[in-house]
């Protein structure tokens, strides 16, 4: 079967083809290892294969893990995506270990099947990281300092997006006073932009559960939902 990049695997190495609803492939699974051309040369690779809509290799895994260059530094890996251009756009590291971020130099988790460690924009500006759950972390924020799991992401320009907080730093001052948290957004300029609600708040004469979130100038947007598509919080319609 020809696929993106023009890859050929006979049929019987796929067990599942995933095509996008535009029409286009956007990954494979596959039944047994094979060697796929990337941007680092030839690989072995199993389990999916990822590509993107012009046909680029968008993701694999390596069968045995291997050393990769990344904008953050060399790490060995078991799972690499890349940009169409070939720039590294992510990875799953093959244990945890201390990364220089954004943020500070933190202890960030080894990858699986469902986490990816690492992430970098097109430019190579760090674009998340998955944190280790060996230890408890604390970062600064616009907002003050807090203790933070999961992923933590960043804007383009090195200023954090995101957060998770921890149980004893939950409370977050807000256009709406404070209130209990375990989820954190930021403008690229530092404002705070949504939270995810610990407890159920009452705002402007409305009850509210989940996330919600306020304009720049601290006006109140209401509530907020994930965009899958977009990969971004947007205001529920």
């Amino acid at each position: 079967m020809k696929l993106p990049g023009g890859l050929k695997v006979k049929k019987k190495k796929l067990s599942e083809v995933y095509t996008h609803e535009d029409g286009w492939i956007e990954g494979v699974d596959l039944t047994e290892p094979t060697e796929i051309d990337t941007p680092l040369g030839k690989i072995i690779c199993e389990n999916t294969v990822r590509f993107d809509k012009v046909g680029a290799l968008r993701m694999c895994d390596p069968v045995e893990p291997m050393a990769v260059e990344t904008p953050a530094g060399r790490f060995r890996v078991n799972r690499i995506g890349w940009y169409s251009n070939g720039a590294v756009r992510l990875c799953s590291l093959v244990e945890d270990q201390e990364v220089e971020t954004p943020s500070g130099r933190l202890r960030v988790r080894e990858g699986s099947n469902s986490v990816t460690s690492l992430g970098w924009f097109q430019s190579g500006a760090m674009k998340f990281c998955e944190l280790s759950e060996e230890l408890v972390q604390e970062i600064e924020t616009p907002s003050g300092t807090f203790e933070v799991w999961g992923l933590l992401s960043w804007h383009e320009n090195g200023s954090i997006k995101s957060c998770w907080t921890g149980d004893k730093t939950s409370k977050i001052s807000t256009p709406h006073g404070t209130l209990n948290v375990s989820n954190i957004n930021w403008y690229e300029t530092g404002e705070l932009f949504a939270v995810e609600l610990r407890d159920a708040v009452d705002i402007e004469g409305e009850h509210f559960y989940s996330r919600v979130g306020w304009l720049q100038n601290g006006s109140f947007i209401g509530e907020m939902n994930w965009d899958h598509e977009r990969e971004e919080l947007v205001p529920q319609n």
